[in-house]
């Protein structure tokens, strides 16, 4: 299993990335992936310069609404229990970068809520504001990457940057004004038009299934955007 947090000390192997040991900036990711992996030092997980941690395994400044839930442990949100956001209630942000980490169990329907007014209705993201959704199958403007049946991703790029179920994954949703671009990895997938108020981690489920979707998010983090 992937570590709970992942710092910029972590080995990670990328598909499209060819190192050298002769690159001394390899060198020391890798050792330092190597001493995280041995116990020898603990993953950096401080936020980049301009961006605020909303997440680092502290809960404080979140609200749940609806009958389902999140469990944190070792600084990993993991969903349960049926429909039901986790939002951060803190603090209104209208031109922003959230950046976190997710990873899906299999094929699972979630997603992270932004550009709605506080509620306590679980509803109330998708009524008002928009998906940015993680679904590993479905139609491509409700699929991993989407703003959820607003506008589908550039399947080929998303395709090329996501890893699959089990993994951990990274996206950036930039807001700018009335624009929203989506990142996944170094990949833009999806942009569109919509009002931006707050930032959510979110889980759903449809009627046609029987078993609650797990889903997990982690090092969630926000910073002003350029």
């Amino acid at each position: 299993m992937p570590p709970a947090v992942r710092g910029p000390g972590l080995l990670h192997r990328g598909r499209a990335h060819q190192a050298s040991y002769a690159d001394a900036a390899f060198r020391t990711h890798l050792l330092g992936g190597i001493r995280y992996a041995a116990s020898w030092a603990k993953a950096d997980c401080r936020p980049e310069n301009g961006y605020t941690t909303l997440y680092n395994g502290a809960t404080t400044g979140w609200s749940q609404a609806g009958p389902g839930g999140f469990t944190n442990t070792d600084a990993t949100l993991s969903s349960f229990g049926g429909l039901g956001t986790f939002w951060y209630s803190a603090k209104e942000f209208r031109s922003y970068s959230l950046k976190l980490d997710w990873r899906l169990a299999g094929d699972d329907n979630s997603g992270v809520l932004i550009g709605y007014p506080a509620s306590s209705s679980p509803w109330s993201g998708t009524a008002n504001g928009y998906e940015i959704q993680l679904d590993a199958t479905d139609v491509p403007e409700r699929t991993t990457g989407a703003i959820y049946a607003a506008k589908a991703p550039d399947v080929a790029a998303r395709d090329g940057a996501l890893n699959p179920p089990g993994s951990w994954n990274s996206y950036e949703i930039l807001v700018q004004g009335e624009r929203v671009q989506v990142f996944l990895k170094a990949y833009g997938s999806t942009t569109s038009p919509t009002p931006t108020r707050r930032a959510a981690c979110n889980r759903d489920t449809s009627a046609s299934r029987t078993t609650a979707p797990a889903t997990t998010c982690r090092s969630a983090t926000s910073g002003s955007a350029s």
